[in-house]
C-alpha cells in the first residue's frame, strides 16, 4: 500500500535535498583527468532546508533548487491516489520499446493424432504460443562475479564510474562480489562545513522504460546528527537544463532510514516517502517511465506511486546511476546494488490469431493470476509491472466459454510479445499426376490458411480400406510419410492392380491441421518379365544371349535394358539401358576370357519398365595363349591441329611449330608412329579443336576437312579416336534446371555427324563433377549423357575427366565407361591412385574403369612405377611438356609427350590371364567368394570367384580367398596347402587355381 508523508516526516524530507540533484560538478576519473562523461550525481553544498543553491553541470549554471521546508508547511507531495488516477486524459505511457530481442520456439513436428475432416482446428493444444520478441533491454545480477576496485576500474565492461569524491578530497571504494555491486564514500570537512560527496555506477544508455534494481543501505542510523547517507537509483536522461531526474533512494540519519521516491531538475519534488520505524535495509525498486507524463513505482512488488499527468520533460535514452552519497565523516558507508536489468515496457503482449480467444491471464504458482486482459483488437495486453523479473509464470489463453485454448510456461520480462498460432487448414486440389504398377505421384495446393505460420511440411496418409479414420500408426493401420515442405510426393512402395486412398495434412509451428479431401488411385496390374533368358559362350570374349518376350496385353515393348554382373550376382551394372528393339536377342562382346558373368533382362513398355527376367549364367572360352593386348593401355589428350599449316599445331615436345619432318606437315604422325611399334597397346586419342567439335564458338558448326583427315589417318592405323566435350562440372547456373544438357548434347551430335565416318568412335566427357546432387540429379545428368552418347549415336566408348577420384554411384558404367581420376603435375602417388581406385572396397571395380594423366614429367617413370600404376588403372599417359615451365603456364596437351613410344613400350609386355576359382568339398563350383590381390604388398583392385585376373608376364601376385558365413578356406586343391595366401608369378600363358572351401552346411 502507499503511505502519505507527516508532519512527524517533514525533517527527514528535508534532509533528503542532496539525493535529487542530479549534478555533474566536476569531472572525476578514477586514476585519470576527466576522461569520463559524467560527475558528481549529488548536490555539492545545496542546504539541507531554508535556502537556495546554484548547480553548475559542465559549466553551465542551472537555476536554483527551492527548500524542502516553505513557511507555509509541510511540502505537498504530486501524488495521485490510485483511485483518483484520471484514464482518459493526457498521453498514455508507452508499452513497447525499440529494443527487444528475437526469440524462437522448438518446431511440433507433429499432432498427437490424425483428425477426420470437419473437426474444429481451434480446439485445445491445437493453438501455439511462441514469444515473438523480449522486452529484456539490459541486465546484469551484480552478483555473478567477484572483481576488485583495480579489475572494474581496467574493465569496467556494461558500466562505467564516477563522482566527485576525489574533487572533495572524500575516500571511495568499489567492488563485486557474491552479494552484489559494493560503492562506498567517506567525506573529509571541517565540523561547521559539512561535505556532501558520492561516487556512482553508471549503465549505458538504454531504450527502455521500466528499470529495477535491489538497493541494500549499509545501517539503519547515523550517531552524527547533522550527517546524512544515501543510497540512489536515478533514471536520468542526456544531461540538459530543461530535463528532469527520478529517484529511487534510502536516506538514512539520526532519527532512522527513509525511503523514498523524488523528481528533481529545476525543482524538487517528493512523490512519495515512507519515515515508518524499523524500515527494512534492502528493498527492490522498480522505476516506470515513458518520460513525458507517466510513472509508476513499485517497492518490494507493491505499486507505491502511479502518475498519468506529469510534465516530466525526460527524452529516451535512458541512463541509470547506482549512486552512494554522504556527508557523514565518521567512516566508510558502503551501499550494495543488486538484480538490476531494464525493459521496454511493463506489459506484456499476445497477439490473438485464434478466432475464439477471448481472454488470457498470466499465473503463477503461488500467486494464482497475478494479471488478465481480454483481446481487444487482436491483442491482450496483462501488466507486470510489479512483478521482479525473470516472472516464471504460465500464460493462459481462454475461449468463450472459459475453456482452455492454450497454455504455456515461460520465463517472463515485462515488454515481452506472444503471438498464438492456430493450426493449418487442409491442403487443396488433391490431385493424382501419374501412376504405373509399382508408384504413383500425387500433387495438392498449400491450405487457403497457414494458421499464422509458415507451412513446415506434410503428412501423407495411405490407407487400403475405405476408412480414413484410423489415427494411431500400428500394424494395421494406414501408411503414414512424413514430407518436407513441397508439393509432390512419389510413392515408389505400392502393388499392381491394388487400390489406394491418399489424403494429406499440412503442418505447421502450432501442429498438424485438417485432412484433404481424399483420392483414390488403383494401380494397374504388374507387367510381367521376360522369360526362359539364357546365355551361351561364343568365344573366349562374347556372350550370346536369348530370351522370350513378355504377353504384350495390348502393350507394345519398345526395347529391354540388359544387365551383367561380374561377380556372381552380388552387383549388377546396366551394359544396354535401351535396345530400342523388340528383338529378343543380343551379343554381348569385349568380355574377359574363361570369365563367368550373370545376365537379367527386363521389357520397355509404356507403362514402364517390367520386372527383371530369370539369371542366366555363361563362362566365356578358355584362351590358351597370352591376351592378344598389353597389360594396360594408353589414351593421350591431343588439343591441337592435325597439320603443320595450323598455328596450333604440336609436334613432339618443342617450342617450333614445324611439322616438315613428318609426312605432309601431318604433326600427329608420333602418335601413329608410337602405335605401329607398340599395336598390342590400346591406344585413345582425345580430339580437342576448341572445347569441342567446331573450330570456334561461331554457328554453323562445320566440317573440317583437317580434322576429317588426321582423324581418318588415325583410326586407319588402329587407333581409338574420342570426341572432346565439356560439361562444365553439371553447373547448375548454366541452365534453369541442373546442368548444360542441351549443350553437350548438341556438342556429342555434332562429333558423330562430321566425324563419325571418319572413325570417332567415343567421347570424353570433360570438366565432370563428383557430386550425387539433390536426389542425385547431377549423377543422373552424366548418365543421360552416356545413354545418349551409347544409344542414341552408337558410341562404343564414353570416358570421362573429374581429374580427382570419385564416388562409386559413378562407376560401373552408368555415367562413363572409363573415368580419369588423376590429371595433375608429376606422378600422382601410388597411395592416392590406390585410393581413388577403390582397391580395397566392395563392390570391386575393375581398372579399365580408371585413367590417369601427368603433364610436367621430365621423365618416363621407370618400368616398377608403370607397373605398379597398370595394376590399378587401364589407360595412362605420361608428358614432359611443362618440364621447362611452371605448371599450368602452357596447355599440357598442345604438344606430344617426347616420350610416348617409350611407355608404349613399357606397356607392351605379354600378359595372361589368372583365375581363381573356388569349389566346396566335393569340387562342385561355388562362386561369388572375395578374393584379394596384392602386388609388391599393395592392395590392388580384387574380385569374386570365379576371378579371372590379367597379369603381367614376369610379376609376382598374391591372391587370398575369403570364406563367407559356414564356408571357410580349406586348401588349394593342386598342393594341398592349408595356407590361403598363394603367390603366383604369371608367366605367357593362361593359368588356373582352384580353392577349396568347407564347413557345416558349406554349399
Amino acid at each position: 500500500m502507499r503511505k502519505q508523508v507527516t508532519s512527524a516526516n517533514l525533517i527527514i524530507a528535508a534532509l533528503l535535498l542532496s539525493a535529487f540533484m542530479l549534478v555533474l560538478l566536476l569531472p572525476h576519473a578514477i586514476g585519470d583527468t576527466g576522461n569520463h562523461r559524467h560527475g558528481n550525481l549529488h548536490s555539492k553544498a545545496a542546504p539541507r532546508a531554508g535556502s537556495y543553491g546554484n548547480i553548475k553541470i559542465h559549466g553551465k549554471t542551472w537555476g536554483v533548487f527551492p527548500p524542502l521546508v516553505t513557511s507555509g508547511g509541510p511540502l505537498q507531495l504530486n501524488h495521485v491516489p490510485q483511485n483518483q488516477v484520471k484514464t482518459g486524459g493526457p498521453e498514455q505511457p508507452q508499452h513497447r520499446g525499440s529494443q527487444v530481442a528475437s526469440a524462437s520456439h522448438a518446431l511440433i513436428t507433429e499432432a498427437n493424432s490424425k483428425r477426420p475432416q470437419g473437426q474444429n482446428p481451434f480446439l485445445g493444444p491445437d493453438i501455439l504460443i511462441e514469444k515473438s520478441a523480449s522486452g529484456l533491454v539490459s541486465s546484469d545480477p551484480l552478483t555473478n562475479e567477484t572483481r576488485t576496485q583495480q579489475e572494474l576500474e581496467s574493465d569496467p565492461g556494461f558500466w562505467s564510474f564516477g563522482g566527485d569524491a576525489g574533487a572533495e578530497n572524500a575516500s571511495y571504494a568499489f567492488w563485486r562480489d557474491s552479494m552484489g555491486l559494493h560503492i562506498g564514500i567517506q567525506p573529509h570537512g571541517g565540523d561547521n562545513n559539512p561535505i556532501y560527496a558520492g561516487f556512482y555506477a553508471e549503465t549505458q544508455q538504454a531504450n527502455a522504460t521500466l528499470f529495477h534494481v535491489a538497493i541494500t543501505a549499509p545501517a539503519r542510523y547515523l550517531a552524527d546528527g547533522s550527517a546524512y547517507y544515501q543510497a540512489n537509483m536515478i533514471i536520468a536522461p542526456t544531461l540538459q537544463s530543461s530535463q528532469n531526474y527520478i529517484s529511487c533512494f534510502s536516506d538514512t540519519g539520526i532519527s532512522g532510514t527513509v525511503w523514498a521516491v523524488a523528481l528533481a531538475g529545476k525543482g524538487l519534488k517528493i512523490l512519495w516517502a515512507d519515515d515508518g520505524q524499523q524500515q527494512p535495509l534492502t528493498q527492490d525498486c522498480t522505476l516506470v517511465t515513458n518520460g513525458r507524463n507517466y510513472l509508476a513505482v513499485f517497492l518490494g512488488g507493491t505499486e507505491v506511486y502511479e502518475n498519468r499527468e506529469l510534465a516530466l520533460n525526460m527524452s529516451a535514452p535512458f541512463n541509470v546511476y547506482l549512486e552512494s552519497e554522504s556527508s557523514y565523516r565518521g567512516q566508510m558507508m558502503n551501499a550494495t546494488f543488486a538484480d538490476y536489468y531494464s525493459t521496454s515496457n511493463d506489459t506484456v503482449t499476445i497477439e490473438g490469431r485464434a478466432a475464439n480467444a477471448t481472454y488470457a491471464t498470466i499465473s503463477t504458482g503461488s500467486d494464482g493470476n497475478i494479471s488478465r486482459s481480454p483481446f481487444l483488437s487482436g491483442e491482450a495486453v496483462l501488466n507486470v509491472g510489479g512483478s521482479r523479473y525473470p516472472l516464471n509464470g504460465t500464460i493462459t489463453v481462454y475461449g468463450a466459454g472459459n475453456e482452455t485454448l492454450s497454455s504455456s510456461r515461460q520465463e517472463i520480462f515485462g515488454g515481452d510479445a506472444y503471438r498464438l498460432f492456430a493450426l493449418p487448414g487442409a491442403p487443396q486440389n488433391l490431385t493424382l499426376d501419374s501412376v504405373n504398377s509399382s508408384s504413383a505421384t500425387i500433387s495438392w495446393d498449400p491450405p487457403l490458411s497457414n494458421g499464422g505460420s509458415p507451412i513446415t511440411g506434410y503428412e501423407i496418409e495411405r490407407s487400403g480400406s475405405e476408412s480414413l479414420q484410423k489415427a494411431s500408426r500400428n500394424s494395421t493401420g494406414p501408411a503414414y510419410f512424413s514430407f518436407g515442405n513441397g508439393t509432390t510426393f512419389d510413392d515408389i512402395s505400392l502393388d499392381g492392380g491394388s487400390t489406394y486412398i491418399y489424403i494429406v495434412f499440412a503442418k505447421n509451428l502450432a501442429g498438424l491441421g485438417p485432412p484433404s479431401y481424399a483420392i483414390n488411385v488403383t494401380t494397374p496390374a504388374d507387367l510381367q518379365s521376360p522369360s526362359h533368358l539364357a546365355a551361351n559362350s561364343t568365344s573366349p570374349t562374347e556372350v550370346s544371349l536369348s530370351w522370350q518376350a513378355p504377353p504384350e496385353d495390348d502393350l507394345r515393348i519398345q526395347g529391354y535394358e540388359i544387365e551383367r554382373s561380374s561377380d556372381g550376382a552380388a552387383t549388377w551394372s546396366t551394359i544396354v539401358y535401351d535396345t530400342r528393339s523388340n528383338l529378343t536377342t543380343f551379343q554381348d562382346t569385349g568380355l574377359e576370357p574363361q570369365a563367368s558373368y550373370a545376365y537379367t533382362v527386363a521389357a520397355i513398355t509404356p507403362l514402364g519398365l517390367s520386372p527383371k527376367s530369370n539369371i542366366a549364367y555363361a563362362t566365356t572360352q578358355q584362351s590358351t595363349v597370352g591376351s592378344p593386348t598389353a597389360v594396360a593401355g594408353i589414351v593421350v589428350p591431343l588439343y591441337c591441329a592435325p597439320y603443320g599449316r595450323d598455328s596450333s599445331s604440336c609436334p613432339v615436345n618443342s617450342t617450333s611449330t614445324d611439322c616438315s619432318k613428318y609426312p605432309d606437315d601431318f604433326c600427329w604422325q608420333p602418335i601413329v608412329d608410337a602405335h605401329l611399334s607398340h599395336p598390342r597397346v590400346p591406344l585413345f586419342v582425345i580430339i580437342n579443336p576448341d572445347n569441342g567439335p567446331c573450330l570456334s564458338a561461331d554457328n554453323p558448326c562445320d566440317y573440317s576437312q583437317d580434322y576429317g583427315n588426321g582423324i581418318g589417318n588415325l583410326t586407319k592405323n588402329g587407333i581409338t579416336v574420342l570426341g572432346y566435350v565439356r560439361t562444365r562440372y553439371a553447373d547448375p547456373a548454366s541452365t534453369p534446371t541442373c546442368c548444360p544438357y542441351r549443350e553437350v548434347q548438341e556438342n556429342l551430335t555434332q562429333w558423330s555427324t562430321l566425324y563419325g565416318q571418319k572413325g570417332v568412335s567415343g567421347i570424353n566427357l570433360d570438366e565432370m563433377s563428383t557430386r550425387l546432387g539433390p536426389n542425385h540429379t547431377t549423377l543422373s545428368y552424366y548418365e543421360n549423357l552416356t545413354r545418349y552418347a551409347r544409344n542414341n549415336l552408337g558410341f562404343q566408348n564414353v570416358f570421362a575427366n573429374p581429374g580427382i577420384p570419385t564416388i562409386p554411384a559413378y562407376l560401373n558404367g552408368h555415367a562413363a565407361d572409363t573415368i580419369n581420376i588423376y590429371e595433375g603435375a608429376g606422378a600422382p602417388s601410388l597411395s592416392m591412385i590406390s585410393s581413388g581406385t577403390l582397391a580395397d572396397t566392395s563392390p570391386v571395380f575393375g581398372r579399365t574403369n580408371f585413367s590417369l594423366v601427368a603433364f610436367c614429367q621430365p621423365e618416363l617413370p621407370n618400368s616398377t612405377v608403370v607397373g605398379n600404376y597398370s595394376n590399378y588403372v587401364g589407360y595412362l599417359y605420361f608428358t614432359d611438356v611443362g618440364s621447362y615451365c611452371t605448371a599450368y603456364d602452357a596447355n599440357p596437351w598442345d604438344r606430344i609427350s617426347s616420350y610416348l613410344s617409350e611407355l608404349a613400350g613399357e606397356l607392351d609386355k605379354p600378359a595372361s590371364t589368372l583365375t581363381i576359382n573356388t569349389v566346396d568339398q566335393s569340387g562342385r563350383p561355388i562362386s561369388g567368394y572375395y578374393v584379394g590381390v596384392t602386388q609388391s604388398g599393395h592392395i590392388i583392385p580384387s574380385g569374386y570367384s570365379p576371378l579371372p585376373y590379367l597379369a603381367t608376364a614376369g610379376v609376382a601376385y598374391t591372391f587370398t580367398p575369403v570364406g563367407y558365413a559356414a564356408c571357410s578356406f580349406d586348401h588349394w586343391n593342386d598342393n594341398l596347402s592349408g595356407v590361403a595366401s598363394r603367390t603366383v608369378r604369371a608367366t605367357a600363358y593362361n593359368q588356373q587355381f582352384t580353392a577349396v572351401f568347407s564347413g557345416p552346411g558349406c554349399p
